[in-house]
């Protein structure tokens, strides 16, 4: 079965390049139905990374003349897309520099209509070189080129394209364009990008605040740490039992006063919806956990007696959570609070 696509797409290559546009693009016009489940595996790996593909696919150099003529001149829309994953296909077998190169070189030099600007990016092979040249397409009056352009680019780990995802967050990105900025400003940022992300930690989102408190984290570690106890203490900031894990990997005993200050704050309230994830853990029982490395400090010491006075609030889950992974110090409580007659 191997390179069974090769011979396949020369066999059927010249009704590829004319496929009409109006007529509904339908593979088997193309191919054997024996090489049907190949092109869906090609399109799940070059689209999705899954599958294993590139071991068993396309692979002739020679095609390459006949998918750049489709991709540049094609009539029908999902014929032009389907040349383009056979070129992405290309690249990932041969690693023919050129095939990235003549794209990028294309859409440069040549002014493209929406639709063949955004087919074009759509062939570039994700992280590729040379995707910071991509930087007008970023600037373009169409969403949908903008959109497609920051798609490619954001898969570059090259330091070149920092520029351009800070740029994307200091202006007003959309909602897909802020979600794919966040995630490659974790791989290119420096200790600059975070200005740049500051502003997101009082976005309207609380979604969007989690991911720029992260981000900041992943750029910064260690050194980002009092930034971290502000974004749990600023009201402005809501997200935070990211907040308290960040804090939790990366501080030290100086975050003691803030999730003391957390947790008392935790059990005045209502708590009317508490967040369990899958292992019962808790923003309150992280916090607590954190405290628990610091036995004996002043201040640690206050907050587990307010615990005591306060263990009605605690959930049947926290209570269970607890009593399984911190078993002497929760019994330590509910131990004080009998000694108290809190209860």
């Amino acid at each position: 079965m191997t390179r069974q696509i090769n011979k396949a797409l020369r066999d059927c290559i010249e009704r590829f390049k004319a496929y009409p546009k109006t007529k509904r693009f339908n593979e088997g016009d193309l191919f054997p139905d024996d090489i049907l489940p190949l092109v869906e595996r090609m399109r799940r790996y070059t689209i999705w990374n899954v599958d294993d593909s590139d071991r068993e696919m396309l692979d002739d150099t020679d095609l390459l003349e006949d998918l750049f003529y489709i991709l540049n001149n094609g009539l029908n829309k999902d014929a032009v897309n389907l040349a383009a994953i056979f070129l992405r296909q290309l690249y990932i077998t041969t690693r023919d520099n050129q095939i990235p190169e003549r794209i990028i070189n294309r859409l440069l030099e040549n002014k493209l209509d929406e639709k063949r600007t955004c087919q074009l990016l759509y062939a570039i092979p994700p992280g590729v070189d040379g995707l910071h040249r991509l930087k007008p397409f970023l600037e373009d009056v169409s969403k949908h080129v903008r959109r497609m352009a920051l798609d490619v680019i954001y898969t570059s780990r090259s330091k070149k394209i920092r520029p351009l995802i800070e740029n994307v967050l200091r202006n007003s990105p959309s909602s897909h364009e802020l979600l794919v900025a966040m995630i490659s400003i974790k791989k290119v940022g420096n200790k600059d990008s975070v200005e740049v992300i500051k502003p997101y930690l009082h976005h309207k989102s609380g979604e969007v605040q989690s991911d720029a408190l992260f981000a900041i984290a992943v750029i910064l570690g260690d050194e980002g740490n009092q930034l971290y106890i502000d974004a749990l203490l600023d009201r402005k900031y809501r997200e935070k039992h990211q907040a308290v894990l960040i804090i939790v990997e990366h501080c030290g005993d100086e975050a003691i006063p803030a999730l003391s200050r957390r947790i008392k704050t935790i059990l005045s309230g209502k708590r009317l919806s508490v967040g369990h994830h899958a292992d019962g853990h808790t923003e309150l029982t992280t916090a607590l956990e954190f405290l628990l490395k610091f036995e004996g400090d002043k201040t640690v010491e206050s907050t587990f007696k307010y615990v005591t006075r306060k263990l009605d609030k605690l959930t049947e889950q926290e209570r269970e959570y607890l009593s399984q992974k911190q078993p002497a110090f929760y019994q330590a409580i509910i131990s004080g609070q009998a000694a108290d007659g809190t209860r």
